[in-house]
């Protein structure tokens, strides 16, 4: 398999999205996209193992045991085995509720790693977009249905939420990390931010984080963000809570109304980025959806959400 621009992603119970969210990046340019996925109650697995039959979509099971210490480390590690995941030239792990936004010349990833062509890593920030009001999901397009976010930039001394995922060449280092890779095969590699300022290094030195440590002038949106819809409406919200996180547990910092999804259900400004790559995508997702058994996948898993997670349905408020 020839190496190219590569996602490692983790999935549970995200078959509302996979559409989308698979054409979105292989629209801007991506070239193979990789999903492990555990206990999913809505079709997710079979959805992707459909994609997979006739789309640059490869799924693999990830039922444990979880010998590296969490569901999402151990899908890391066996991805970074598969030696068109450790051969790639460019690869980086994202989740389903982030999608990669490049405005660097035609906005495809090859236009952003052509800006740092020394670079080992480019650490790409979140943007934060919000529910923008809606307690009640109506289908369709993340994309277009959400469309408030973050701005300004977030301020560090007040305690804004930042984060970063790294689009890295894996031959020159020796693990894939959840927010950057790890152990550097030659030295202090060079890690750059989407503008080309350069970033702190220590914890991709270092087994143990993998959050960059940064100040005021390391965060930027120009040039390519990752587009961070980790709050959307009030049901899928509740969606998420049941999901767990990465390490599957139901962590309640994240419920409706606290100060973690406060931080997160940002509202402040329209962004319409990403809706101008729509009629590119859509074009990716009616080829998805002729895929057999797709849409079958799709609808069923649309008719499980209503009946757990819409108002009234749900088992509790947060």
């Amino acid at each position: 398999m020839k190496p190219g621009k590569v996602i490692v992603a983790c999935m549970r119970n995200e078959a509302l999205y996979v559409v989308e969210w698979v054409a979105h990046h292989l629209t801007i340019g991506f070239d193979r996209i990789i999903v492990y996925t555990n206990d999913c109650d809505d079709g997710t697995d079979r959805l992707l193992a459909l994609l997979g039959q006739d789309s640059p979509v490869e799924h693999h099971p990830n039922p444990g045991p979880y010998d590296m210490g969490s569901i999402q480390k151990q899908a890391l590690h066996m991805a970074y085995q598969l030696d068109h995941v450790a051969q790639a030239d460019w690869a980086i792990h994202i989740d389903a509720d982030e999608y990669v936004n490049v405005t660097a010349g035609q906005r495809r990833i090859d236009d952003l790693v052509a800006l740092y062509p020394e670079a080992d890593a480019i650490a790409v920030m979140w943007r934060h977009f919000g529910s923008a009001g809606k307690a009640v999901w109506g289908g369709g397009s993340v994309i277009e249905s959400f469309t408030r976010c973050e701005d300004p930039l977030p301020d560090l001394a007040a305690g804004g939420l930042v984060g970063f995922k790294t689009l890295f060449r894996p031959r020159n280092f020796g693990m894939m990390g959840v927010h950057s890779p790890k152990l550097p095969k030659a030295g202090v590699p060079k890690v750059v931010n989407a503008a080309g300022v350069a970033m702190p290094v220590e914890k991709l030195l270092s087994l143990r984080g993998s959050d960059y440590e940064v100040a005021a002038h390391h965060l930027t949106w120009d040039n390519a963000c990752l587009h961070h819809h980790h709050v959307k409406s009030d049901d899928l919200h509740r969606l998420k809570r049941a999901r767990g996180d990465a390490n599957g547990r139901r962590n309640g910092k994240r419920k409706i109304g606290s100060a973690f999804y406060a931080a997160a259900n940002r509202n402040d400004a329209l962004s319409l980025s990403l809706v101008e790559l729509r009629p590119q995508v859509r074009a990716w997702e009616s080829r998805l959806r002729a895929i057999p058994g797709v849409a079958e996948v799709e609808a069923s898993a649309w008719d499980w959400f209503r009946a757990q997670y819409q108002p009234g349905e749900a088992a509790d408020g947060s």
